[in-house]
């Protein structure tokens, strides 16, 4: 797939996440442990579709013609399901750390699946970043960055392949996440870990 179908369809499942919120269901595998990173977006992604509602009232009040009101209404109607399935999408699809893999999330955009037997060590470890996108990429290393931050680290043993939001494939040997309780995370990983290498 290429990178415009791959855009189109992170959308489409993205929309489509407030639907699965309101039913209840997160895609967490059984045994696994869910580490939650919505505090990092809730704030930002509420107060842009709050934003778009204020516009879209302010627009319908300007003398506009039919068409433009209508136009304008279709793209702030969009711009608030987007918003509310992005959010959705960050609740129903959290992190998740199991005895046989690491899962780190963004949405429907990214999901970087790292076998358990490939970890060497987890580490709680705040580190702040300047302004910049969400995925960083510096040598072998993988930052996830929310907030400007990233709090979780697993060390891996060799370098794993994953796919990008558009298509492509990157690989990396270290790989920083950020999660909304580091230290319940990286204990829940670390755990995860010992159980592994006990059972191997």
């Amino acid at each position: 797939m290429g990178p415009l179908g791959s855009y189109f369809r992170n959308e489409r499942r993205t929309l489509g996440s407030t639907v699965t919120l309101l039913r209840r269901r997160r895609a967490v595998a059984p045994g696994a442990v869910a580490m939650p990173y919505v505090r990092a977006q809730r704030a930002l992604l509420l107060t842009f579709g709050g934003v778009s509602v204020v516009e879209s009232i302010a627009f319908s009040l300007a003398r506009f013609p039919p068409g433009v009101h209508v136009l304008l209404w279709l793209a702030d109607g969009y711009t608030v399901l987007f918003t509310l399935g992005l959010l959705s999408a960050t609740i129903t699809r959290p992190h998740t750390v199991s005895d046989e893999e690491l899962r780190i999330r963004l949405g429907w955009y990214l999901d970087v699946r790292v076998p358990m037997s490939k970890i060497g060590s987890f580490r709680h470890e705040k580190k702040t970043h300047d302004a910049g996108g969400y995925l960083r990429f510096s040598g072998h290393e993988f930052r996830l960055v929310l907030d400007a931050e990233t709090n979780v680290v697993a060390e891996l043993t060799e370098p794993v392949e994953f796919t990008r939001p558009l298509g492509k494939t990157a690989s990396a040997s270290v790989i920083a996440f950020y999660a909304d309780d580091p230290a319940a995370a990286a204990k829940a990983c670390r755990e995860a870990l010992s159980r592994h290498t006990s059972a191997a």
